[in-house]
C-alpha cells in the first residue's frame, strides 16, 4: 500500500541535534543540509511513483521522498551504500538533511535501497517508463527555477561511460559462456555434462586454454571452441529443460552473432572485423555495446547532456539527459532532443559539436525559432572555393529564381517529395559569368542546370556561418562543456559504476546528474548570499 512521506521538518527540541551548541545549529542551518531539505526533500513528487505499490490495503511502504533523497546524498558525497547507512545514523547533517528527529524509528538499512531500486527497475522494465529519470529532470527545473535561471542559452555534448564488465578477447568470451552453460549443466544434473565438456569443470583448464596459447595457436583455438559452442548448443538443445536459462540464451546468441552456418548446418566463426558493435561483449553484462570513438575503443554506454547556461549568474544545470547503449549517434541524440524534448520549447540557442549535425535536427529547430551552431562541420568537404547553393534566391515555393550572379532561370522545378531543387539556365548567360568557375552548376551541351537537394542546402547554410564572430563566440561557448563533463566525470565516479546492465547504469547516472545540480545551486546560492 503506498504511503506518502513527511512534508514537515520533524525534529523536535529534545531531538540530539538541537542539544549541540548554538553556533553549531546554526551552522547547520546555513549548510548544504538546510538547503537539501528545502529544495531537494520538500520537492519530491512523491505521487510519480504511487504506481509501483499496490492501492490495496497491505504493509505501507518506506517513504519514497526518504529514499529518492538517499540516492541523491549517496552521489553527493561519493559513498557506497554502506557509508550512506552509516551517516544516516551518525551524521546529523544527514538526519537533518532529511528531516529526521528520530533515526531508529525510520528502519532504513542497506536492504530498504536496495528493494526499492529494484522495484524502480521491475517498473521499468514492464512499463518502459523511468520514473528515477522523470524525477531527476523535474528537481533539475525546480532549481533551476529557484534561482530564476535564464534558459534562453543551452549546449550540448556527449561522453563515453564505461561498463563495469571486463574487457574479453574473444577467445576469453567464448570459453567463458561454455563454461556458463556447463557448469548451469553440472549443478542440475552432472550426468548431463557429457566426457567432451568435462574439461570446463577442471581447475586450471581456463589458465591453460587462455593463458598458455601462443598468438599463432590463438585462431586454431578459437575455432576448435567455436565447434565446441555448437556441439553444446546441439546437446542442450536436445535436452530441452535448459533452453529458457540464461546460459543457454547468451550461447545462443553468441553463436548467432559470431558464426555463419554452412548449408550442411556446420558453424564457422566469421573474421572479427565482421563482428557488430552491438555483439555480446561479456555475459557479465550482456546489454553493453562497443564503439570506437577517437580511435579508443569503449564497452559499455554513452550518456549525452544539455546544460542550459546563464551566463549573467554564471550558472549552468544540466536540464535535459539522455542514456543509450553506446552505438547510439550524436546526431540520433540532437534530432530526438530538439524534437521531442519540451526543453527545447524554452531554449534560443543551442550550441553543439558537428557530429550532431543532421538535416532533420536543423528543420525541426527551424520550426521552434532555435538558433543552431555547430563548432565544425563533420562528413564530406565542401569543394574549396565553391559557391554555396545558399547563394540561389528562392521564393516561398521553394523554387529558384535567380543564381548568385542575379540570372533569371529558363525553368525551374521544386520536387517536394525528395526535396530536390533544380532550375535551367541559359548557357551563353553562364559563358560570360565571371562567377561561373565556382558556381555549381552543371555545364551541358544546350543549357547548364543547377540542381541539389535539402540536405545540400541545409549543410551549406551551416557552413556559411562558419568564420563569423557569431560562429566563432558560440563554438568558444560550447566547448565550456567539455569542462562539465569532466567535472561529472572526476567528482562523481561516472567511469567507475559499480553495477551491471543498461537499466542500473542509467539510475547511477540520473542520480549523479541530479546532485551535480544541487550542489552547483548550493555554491550559486552561497556565493550571492
Amino acid at each position: 500500500m503506498f504511503k506518502y512521506g513527511r512534508k514537515e521538518q520533524q525534529i523536535s527540541i529534545d531531538s540530539p541535534i538541537m542539544q549541540l551548541p548554538k553556533s553549531l545549529v546554526e551552522s547547520l542551518e546555513k549548510g548544504w543540509a538546510a538547503s537539501f531539505y528545502n529544495n531537494v526533500f520538500l520537492s519530491i513528487n512523491e505521487d510519480r511513483f504511487s504506481k509501483m505499490y499496490s492501492q490495496v490495503y497491505s504493509r505501507p511502504n518506506r517513504p519514497v521522498n526518504l529514499l529518492i533523497s538517499l540516492l541523491v546524498l549517496k552521489e553527493l558525497h561519493g559513498l557506497t551504500d554502506e557509508a550512506l547507512i552509516a551517516s544516516l545514523f551518525f551524521d546529523y547533517r544527514f538526519q537533518y538533511a532529511l528531516g529526521i528527529s528520530d533515526i531508529e524509528s525510520e528502519g532504513i538499512c542497506i536492504n530498504t535501497l536496495t528493494n526499492f531500486r529494484l522495484r524502480l527497475l521491475q517498473h521499468e522494465a514492464k512499463q518502459d517508463e523511468d520514473l528515477f529519470e522523470q524525477e531527476m529532470k523535474a528537481l533539475s527545473e525546480k532549481l533551476a527555477a529557484l534561482v530564476g535561471l535564464d534558459k534562453s542559452l543551452a549546449r550540448m555534448d556527449s561522453f563515453m561511460v564505461s561498463s563495469a564488465c571486463k574487457k574479453l578477447s574473444r577467445l576469453e568470451l567464448v570459453y567463458r559462456i561454455v563454461t556458463n552453460m556447463v557448469e548451469v549443466l553440472h549443478k542440475q544434473e552432472a550426468a548431463h555434462v557429457t566426457e567432451a565438456f568435462q574439461d570446463f569443470l577442471k581447475e586450471g583448464y581456463r589458465s591453460t586454454l587462455l593463458y598458455h596459447t601462443r598468438s599463432e595457436e590463438a585462431g586454431s583455438k578459437l575455432e576448435h571452441l567455436m565447434e565446441q559452442a555448437s556441439e553444446l548448443y546441439t546437446h542442450v538443445n536436445r535436452l530441452g529443460e535448459y533452453r529458457n536459462t540464461k546460459a543457454f540464451e547468451q550461447l545462443t546468441r553468441l553463436l548467432q552473432e559470431q558464426c555463419i552456418e554452412t548449408e550442411e548446418g556446420i558453424r564457422i566463426a566469421i573474421e572479427g572485423s565482421a563482428l557488430k558493435s552491438n555483439s555480446l561483449q561479456n555475459p557479465s553484462d550482456p546489454e553493453a555495446t562497443y564503439r570506437n570513438k577517437g580511435g579508443k575503443g569503449h564497452i559499455g554506454y554513452v550518456t549525452n547532456v544539455v546544460e542550459v547556461r546563464d551566463t549573467k549568474k554564471n550558472l549552468g544545470l544540466i536540464l535535459d539527459f539522455d542514456v543509450q547503449p553506446n552505438t547510439h549517434s550524436d546526431a540520433a541524440f540532437g534530432e530526438t532532443f530538439v524534437q521531442e524534448s519540451p526543453l527545447s520549447d524554452e531554449i534560443d540557442v543551442l550550441a553543439m559539436d558537428g557530429a550532431y549535425y543532421r538535416e532533420e535536427t536543423v528543420k525541426a529547430a527551424e520550426g521552434k525559432n532555435i538558433e543552431l551552431n555547430f563548432s565544425n562541420m563533420t562528413g564530406r568537404k565542401a569543394k574549396i572555393d565553391q559557391i554555396p547553393v545558399t547563394q540561389f534566391e528562392m521564393n516561398d515555393e521553394h523554387v529558384i529564381t535567380s543564381c548568385p550572379a542575379g540570372h533569371q532561370p529558363i525553368r525551374s522545378t521544386y520536387d517536394a517529395e525528395k526535396q530536390i531543387y533544380k532550375a535551367t539556365f541559359k548557357k551563353n548567360v553562364c559563358t560570360s559569368c565571371p562567377m561561373l568557375e565556382n558556381c555549381p552548376i552543371q555545364q551541358q551541351k544546350k543549357n547548364n542546370t543547377v540542381r541539389f537537394n535539402e540536405t545540400k542546402r541545409q549543410s551549406d547554410t551551416m557552413r556559411s556561418k562558419q568564420g563569423t564572430d557569431r560562429h566563432r563566440e558560440l563554438s568558444c561557448f560550447r566547448a565550456g562543456v567539455e569542462g562539465i563533463v569532466s567535472a561529472i566525470r572526476r567528482g562523481y565516479g561516472v567511469d567507475n559504476l559499480p553495477v551491471f546492465g543498461f537499466l542500473r547504469s542509467k539510475m547511477w547516472i540520473s542520480a549523479k546528474i541530479g546532485a551535480y545540480n544541487f550542489k552547483s545551486v548550493f555554491k550559486y546560492q552561497a556565493r550571492v548570499a
